[in-house]
């Protein structure tokens, strides 16, 4: 196995916050690896250390073998490691070529060739399965046909291993699995994607590799789990020791009832049998369920009748 990506011991203080402590991740070159914890874990600050946004107060960086710690973002660009935020950095009043080029303008004396640059992106759009017109505005996009913007622009800069925040945070189901299409595409041409999330669901769907970071800390890294026993995987690897249910309890539980702490399932009917019945609707509800406040407050409205 290759390594594209090796990070050992990486810590990382935000003043009195420590974002990341004892941060450790590996992955391979050429598959399709999710950092899944809660908000606040930090996945974001872990990735932005390896794409040169921040450097790290302690641990090292290794890219394709070699000791990058502490470079700069210009450097990361240029050693193909790139980052598509999930707060996206397009210019709305450009068009999609000129957000592209955007500081790596084609030139044709003193001005900017923008035929030039026109063509070279509609080209590197089709060689990634991108169906887009380069000279629409920005401003005039979807969501989804924005976030392929911002890949094809790293793409377009050499990019090889590339990091995806939170991708799927605003797209919608069809959008969701357009953006996987592109993956896989990108993965069997031979690139690394670094895909951050917390969606359980959509990572067990993509991803070849997982790992989990709690509190700043990252688990060791897990291949994906076969669909029959994704609902067991995930239990064991998204619950806190002090709050996993016991052995038993998930050899009863498994895979009819999803998690207790994460609400995953392995199927969506036994989600929406899980949905009915940890959250029953107020006409199902038995005369037991009701508080005693809710009785306090009944029989106080029923004496101000009477």
């Amino acid at each position: 196995m290759t390594v594209a990506v090796r990070m050992t011991g990486i810590a990382k203080r935000f003043g009195d916050c420590v974002a990341v402590r004892d941060g450790s991740l590996e992955v391979a070159a050429g598959e399709i690896h999710a950092l899944v914890g809660e908000n606040g874990a930090g996945k974001s600050t872990m990735m932005r250390i390896l794409a040169g946004i921040y450097p790290p107060d302690a641990g090292t960086v290794e890219v394709a073998g070699g000791d990058v710690t502490g470079w700069s973002a210009a450097q990361a660009i240029s050693a193909s490691v790139g980052m598509v935020h999930q707060h996206f950095m397009l210019v709305p009043t450009l068009t999609i070529a000129e957000n592209v080029i955007l500081g790596r303008e084609p030139t044709r004396g003193l001005a900017i060739d923008m035929a030039r640059a026109e063509r070279e992106v509609a080209a590197a759009a089709e060689r990634s399965g991108f169906r887009m017109n380069v000279r629409q505005l920005v401003r005039e996009l979807s969501v989804g046909e924005q976030q392929r913007v911002e890949i094809l622009k790293t793409l377009v800069r050499g990019a090889r291993i590339l990091i995806l925040d939170e991708p799927t945070a605003v797209l919608s189901p069809p959008e969701v699995e357009e953006l996987w299409r592109v993956l896989r595409a990108l993965r069997d041409d031979g690139g690394t994607i670094i895909l951050i999330t917390h969606k359980l669901d959509e990572v067990t769907e993509i991803s070849d590799t997982i790992t989990v970071i709690r509190a700043g800390r990252a688990s060791r890294p897990r291949e994906r789990a076969p669909p029959r026993s994704r609902a067991r995987w995930l239990d064991a690897t998204s619950c806190s020791p002090a709050t996993r249910p016991s052995r038993r309890a998930r050899r009863r539980s498994l895979p009819s009832r999803p998690c207790s702490t994460c609400a995953i399932s392995s199927s969506p009917a036994s989600a929406s049998r899980a949905r009915s019945t940890t959250s029953p609707s107020p006409s199902r509800r038995t005369r037991s369920s009701v508080s005693p406040a809710w009785k306090g407050m009944a029989r106080a409205r029923s004496s101000r009748r009477s």
